[in-house]
């Protein structure tokens, strides 16, 4: 494993994620590159809380997904346009 992901996995752990939530998240970030993670680290060092947040929309849509409503995945995109105009 690269360098970013050893630092987001720190930060990961100490995170308030379950233990098997984050394991499920560093399985799926150890599939990005360490390029992608970049920005991914940068965030997690500035606002920790954002780990908890990222996760939890991860698994919003993955939800969504599998429950193929259309409506629901609206939904959480306009909440993620308001959590980004911040």
């Amino acid at each position: 494993m690269g360098e970013n992901f050893q630092k987001i996995s720190q930060l990961v752990k100490s995170s308030e994620l379950s233990s098997q939530d984050q394991k499920l998240f560093l399985d799926i970030l150890s599939k990005a590159t360490e390029v992608d993670l970049m920005p991914l680290l940068e965030l997690f060092k500035e606002d920790p809380s954002s780990i908890s947040k990222i996760f939890q929309n991860y698994q919003a849509k993955r939800f969504v997904l599998l429950s193929k409503d259309q409506n629901l995945w609206e939904k959480i995109i306009v909440e993620e346009k308001k959590e980004l105009k911040g």
